[in-house]
This record gives C-alpha cells, sequence and structure tokens, in this order.
C-alpha cells in the first residue's frame, strides 16, 4: 500500500480538472485520454473518491488504472505526492494520510 498526503478529489482539482461527485465516483465532463472520441462524449471518465482507481467507459478507449497511474499520465511524479519526512525523528502529527494501491 502507498500512503499520499492528498485525496483523489483534491489531486483533481489542482491540476484543474472540474468533476461531478456521483456516490464514491468523480466524474470528469471527457476523457482526459480520449476526450470523449469523435462523437465527444461526455461524463464517460470516472475516479474513484476513496482509492483513485479510474477508468473510461468508451469501449474504443477503455483507459484505466491505479491512483499512482493517473498522477504518472499527467507527467508528474507520484513520489511528490506521498506522506515522507526527510527529518528523523519529526512525527507528521495532524497530517492526514491516504492509502492507495500501486
Amino acid at each position: 500500500m502507498i500512503e499520499y498526503n492528498i485525496t483523489p478529489a483534491q489531486f483533481l482539482r489542482e491540476i484543474g480538472w472540474s468533476f461531478t461527485s456521483r456516490g464514491k465516483w468523480l466524474g470528469l465532463k471527457s476523457c482526459p485520454f480520449c476526450g470523449g472520441g469523435n462523437q465527444r462524449d461526455v461524463f464517460t471518465f470516472a475516479v474513484h473518491s476513496i482509492d483513485g482507481n479510474y477508468f473510461c467507459h468508451r469501449a474504443k478507449c477503455g483507459e484505466k488504472g491505479s491512483f499512482w497511474a493517473l498522477i504518472k499520465s499527467q507527467n508528474l511524479n507520484p513520489a511528490d505526492y506521498q506522506n515522507r519526512d526527510s527529518k528523523k525523528g519529526n512525527s507528521k502529527k495532524g497530517k492526514k494520510k491516504f492509502i492507495y494501491g500501486r
């Protein structure tokens, strides 16, 4: 398991993607990988609000992956979003951790 210091919703806001909340899923108007295809399909891309897994419902796209992969797909370093402390003995009290799979 990997600990992150950001939720999937916070990450999406940080990179400028607007979304709607549908239960445990965050729906984007268009898929960042296929853009909705030639038909410009909307709301086919979803990110799970708890674990960050994502997928596109379009059959021709079908892009899917983990929160780690989503961060990497935006040319960002997932390690920048992980909880880590370079100072020995310095605990991160009060800092909430979010744990996701790779």
